[in-house]
């Protein structure tokens, strides 16, 4: 599952420990890491905003899917109110956009990744995608 969603190293120590968990494994035989890289990581929602990029997040990750960066995947809910399929989408950067960032465990769901996004990097890949709209 790891490999498929292309996550970083942090995120399958939290995906292993969350796993250990679930079968009570201890988990005291894993490392733990910190994520210490040094390159400042965002959300776009927060990147749009702070570069003053005049584009809705929603349009910006249309954009990132057709570009090749960014792709959609789905995982099993239970949520059938919300879901009716059963399917709860959610993005993940592609090997392509990794070079901009990184797939990190969602916050609100371990089966998930979120993008988030190289500060230093964010204004070129913004450029790259929207020059193919021009």
């Amino acid at each position: 599952i790891a490999a498929d969603l292309g996550v970083n190293n942090i995120s399958k120590l939290i995906m292993y420990k969350e796993a250990c968990k679930d079968y009570h494994v201890p988990t005291n035989f894993l490392p733990s890491y910190i994520d210490s890289g040094d390159r400042e990581k965002k959300s776009a929602t927060e990147l749009l905003e702070q570069f003053q990029c005049d584009i809705k997040v929603r349009k910006f990750n249309e954009l990132m899917i057709e570009a090749g960066y960014l792709e959609e995947r789905e995982r099993n809910t239970s949520n059938r109110k919300v879901y009716p399929t059963g399917k709860k989408p959610f993005k993940v950067l592609t090997e392509k956009g990794r070079k901009y960032g990184e797939n990190l465990t969602s916050e609100k769901n371990s089966k998930e990744t979120q993008p988030l996004y190289y500060v230093d990097a964010f204004l070129e890949l913004y450029n790259l995608v929207m020059q193919r709209v021009r």
